[in-house]
């Protein structure tokens, strides 16, 4: 094929360049150990667990990526084969490999596994141990039982105390009002501590600390949907957005303090907000 370069003028190039063996391709990219490792490995997974063919064939730089590594991925592959739910922490894992091996190359091992129990995956869950049917640290949530006489049946007397979410969410205090606070920013900041802590003792009550909008961590527990809650939030955009979210669980809690006689009566520390299309609907 002749070119016109603008520096040497008319010149000759080839159009295709065509290589009569596999070696000679590979001498020429410089890949002969690679691909011969490529293949060794290849084998030796496919050997262990022949499922895993068409995902080498289509997930070949996995394989060269992880060259190191394959005795101990195929270790978690066939454990996870032969137990699909382990229902364990991570590190728990019955493997004869360094404990943090498994948190250390989810990414590698989340496709793999994807391929091999495809049937006991969690596909709606994007966490890695959620997905794998593996135990994982849960969100804690805070309580105040603000009556002292039923912090004393049911608690010893402990008034103030976190719950993992699979327990919380199976309790069913017989209180009559549910106390829901916000936290917008931290909860060592002045108005969540007036808020959630200084909460006076009222009887048939308790107050849960919301934690913004990880008040979704509340729609399961449908021990609430018979009592009367009052979620107290910020008057501003998000703080009537988590509103709007608690009543799409629990569509008779009423807000407190979150009106316009409020916001008028202390409008002098109002500041400007990114989403002002709060109306009186909202409330």
């Amino acid at each position: 094929m002749k070119i016109k370069d603008q520096k040497i003028g008319e010149q000759f190039f080839p159009n295709r360049i065509y290589f009569e063996t596999e070696e000679d391709y590979l001498r020429f990219i410089s890949k002969e150990k690679e691909y011969e490792r490529f293949r060794r490995v290849s084998n030796e997974i496919i050997s262990e667990i022949p499922k895993l063919k068409e995902w080498i064939i289509n997930h070949p730089q996995k394989v060269i990526d992880n060259f190191e590594k394959w005795e101990d991925l195929l270790k978690v592959c066939k454990f996870f084969i032969k137990n699909p739910k382990p229902n364990s922490y991570i590190r728990e894992l019955p493997l004869d490999i360094s404990t943090k091996f498994v948190e250390q190359n989810q990414t590698t091992i989340r496709v793999l596994l994807d391929t091999l129990i495809a049937d006991d995956v969690n596909k709606d869950e994007s966490d890695f141990e959620k997905r794998f049917n593996l135990k994982y640290k849960e969100e804690l949530i805070r309580i105040r039982v603000l009556d002292e006489e039923l912090a004393k049946k049911l608690f010893f007397g402990v008034s103030d105390l976190s719950l993992p979410l699979s327990q919380f969410v199976s309790l069913n205090i017989p209180c009559k009002r549910v106390f829901v606070l916000e936290n917008h920013t931290s909860f060592s900041s002045f108005s969540n501590i007036f808020n959630f802590l200084t909460l006076p003792h009222l009887a048939e009550s308790i107050a849960i600390f919301g934690k913004g909008f990880q008040i979704g961590l509340l729609k399961n527990a449908r021990w609430l949907s018979d009592k009367q809650i009052i979620y107290w939030g910020d008057i501003d955009a998000h703080g009537f957005q988590i509103l709007s979210q608690i009543r799409g669980y629990f569509p008779q809690t009423c807000s407190c303090m979150m009106d316009f006689e409020t916001f008028n009566d202390f409008k002098d520390f109002a500041i400007t907000g990114i989403d002002t299309n709060v109306t009186n609907s909202n409330i």
